[in-house]
C-alpha cells in the first residue's frame, strides 16, 4: 500500500509540475509541417525559452497528434530542443530525454507551450503548398507569437488553450479554408 500511495504522489507531481499538453488536429486536406516552442508563462522576462529542433513534427491530414504532457513525448518525431536560459545566453541543445529538459525546463511555472510556425505540404509529398502556413500561439505570453487564429484563404488554423483540474491543455485545430 506504501508503494502505491508513494507512486500516486509521484504521478501527482509529475502532473503538476509538466508543460501541459500539446494537441495537434489536422483536419486538412494537407500535411502539417512545424517548430514548436516554450516560453515563460508570465511573459515578464520571455526565459527561458525553448524550440524544437526539427521541423519533423508531421500531422498527416485528417489525424491527430498529441504531445504529451514534456519534451519527451513517445508521439513526436522531435528529438531534441533548443532552449535559451535567459537573454543573452546562447541556445543550447538538449536531447528530448535529458532529465534537465524534462525538469527543470518542463515546470509550468517556469515554460509552457507557446506557439508554433508551420508550412503545409501536399499530403504524403515534399511539395510545399505555396502561401499556406504561418505562425500562431497560445497568446498568453507577451514574447511569443500574439495571434491565436490564422487563415491564408488555403487553411485556417486556431489555437485554443484550457486549464483546470486535470492540467493545462493546449490545442492546435486546423482545417481548410
Amino acid at each position: 500500500m506504501k508503494n502505491l500511495a508513494f507512486l500516486f504522489l509521484i504521478f501527482i507531481s509529475i502532473k503538476n509540475y509538466s508543460q501541459g499538453n500539446l494537441y495537434i488536429y489536422n483536419y486538412s486536406d494537407y500535411d502539417y509541417h512545424g517548430l514548436l516552442a516554450t516560453q515563460e508563462p508570465s511573459g515578464s522576462n520571455c526565459y527561458p525559452n525553448s524550440i524544437s529542433n526539427n521541423s519533423g513534427n508531421l500531422v498527416v491530414e485528417s489525424n491527430s497528434t498529441k504531445y504529451f504532457s514534456s519534451f519527451s513525448s513517445t508521439d513526436s518525431d522531435i528529438n531534441s530542443w533548443f532552449v535559451s536560459p535567459n537573454a543573452g545566453a546562447p541556445f543550447q541543445i538538449y536531447s528530448s530525454v535529458d532529465p534537465i529538459l524534462n525538469t527543470v525546463y518542463g515546470n509550468p511555472t517556469v515554460n509552457q507551450w507557446s506557439y508554433t510556425r508551420f508550412t503545409m505540404y501536399q499530403a504524403g509529398t515534399n511539395i510545399q503548398i505555396s502561401g499556406a502556413g504561418g505562425a500562431i500561439g497560445s497568446g498568453l505570453n507577451l514574447c511569443g507569437v500574439q495571434t491565436s487564429y490564422h487563415d491564408d484563404g488555403i487553411i485556417r488554423a486556431n489555437w485554443f488553450f484550457v486549464s483546470g483540474s486535470i492540467g493545462n491543455n493546449h490545442y492546435i485545430i486546423i482545417e481548410n479554408s
